[in-house]
């Protein structure tokens, strides 16, 4: 594990927690091995026999919550329409097989009415060109900028109260930007993304709001099926996980 969480029990007892796992990867084995030093001899113990779909599969099995059915549901048709997109082990999808208990996938209602929006006044020199979505390996907000001199420029992301600074970009040529936000909550899918040019630490420039949902709402009749399957099956899950969180 590399940079991922520790946190221990009042008990003595150690949760990791390992964030790597992308979409289409949930039905592959995730392996632990703990290794510790007993009187200079150095044992470990691993565990190799778990996945997400293992977990969703579980829990399937013992819950009669509606409202987590659904969302344990909906991952797993995530998970399987990222195996198309990616075209990642596409002979057995996690949503195959007679163990999945019972599993109640939500049907997806089309979007509409979503776009960029802009507020402020536009800056000399600073342009927001355009927003989108990675999904390659989980979810990713990319902006698009045009800044004739990043020189003192930054850039700060907001979502739900939390905010990522960026001084840092991708250079694309010709005076175009890009930077990536991650660590967007399944349950936050609809909720915007604001994004906004500061100067030596000054406010400047308009501020662009986007959101997952704006994506899905673009992608979702697209002419790439897959592409357009997956966006349904992240809008599905999004919707379960708010409606699971309350």
């Amino acid at each position: 594990m590399n940079g991922e969480s520790v946190t221990v029990a009042d008990d003595g007892s150690h949760t990791f927690t390992f964030t790597g796992v992308n979409p289409q990867c949930m039905g592959d084995t995730i392996s632990a091995t703990l290794y510790a030093t007993n009187n200079s001899v150095e044992e470990s113990v691993s565990k190799n026999d778990y996945s997400v779909r293992q977990y969703c599969v579980n829990q399937l099995a013992k819950t009669t919550d509606a409202t987590l059915r659904t969302l344990l549901s909906d991952i797993l048709a995530y998970g399987a329409c990222a195996q198309t997109y990616m075209d990642y082990k596409t002979a057995s999808l996690v949503t195959s097989g007679g163990d999945i208990v019972s599993p109640t996938y939500s049907s997806f209602t089309a979007l509409s009415g979503l776009s960029a929006t802009f507020s402020g006044t536009a800056a000399t020199g600073l342009d927001w060109v355009g927003a989108s979505l990675t999904l390659t390996d989980g979810v990713a907000m990319n902006f698009r900028f045009y800044a004739a001199s990043t020189s003192g420029l930054s850039v700060k992301v907001t979502l739900d109260g939390r905010t990522e600074t960026f001084t840092s970009f991708t250079s694309l040529g010709n005076g175009l930007y890009e930077i990536s936000f991650t660590g967007i909550k399944a349950n936050e899918f609809a909720d915007t993304v604001s994004a906004s040019f500061y100067r030596n630490n000054a406010k400047l420039g308009d501020t662009v709001s986007y959101s997952v949902n704006t994506y899905v709402c673009s992608k979702q009749a697209d002419s790439n099926a897959a592409l357009a399957n997956l966006v349904r099956a992240l809008y599905n899950y999004g919707a379960s996980a708010a409606a699971y969180a309350g």
